[in-house]
């Protein structure tokens, strides 16, 4: 694969996996919140509960804030 191939696929499939990650925090933190057991967290006094946010954080912040989701989930498991 040539550099210019690869500098446009890359960031596509980087892309698509940002997606895919925030819909599946979408798609469990809602399922968390019908069963009465929503994910939860406090940082800085900020607190972040819905899905929602959870979904648009893990989008914008990845690094960040997908590992303090898959905590926050086991904790509250």
């Amino acid at each position: 694969m040539d550099n210019q191939l690869l500098s446009l696929w890359l960031p596509l499939m980087l892309g698509a996996l940002l997606l895919g990650v925030a819909g599946w925090v979408l798609r469990d933190a809602r399922s968390r919140e019908k069963e009465r057991r929503p994910v939860i967290v406090t940082v800085l006094g900020l607190t972040v509960e819905s899905p929602r946010d959870w979904a648009a954080l893990c989008l914008l912040l990845f690094a960040l804030t997908f590992p303090l989701y898959l905590v926050a989930r086991r904790a509250r498991s």
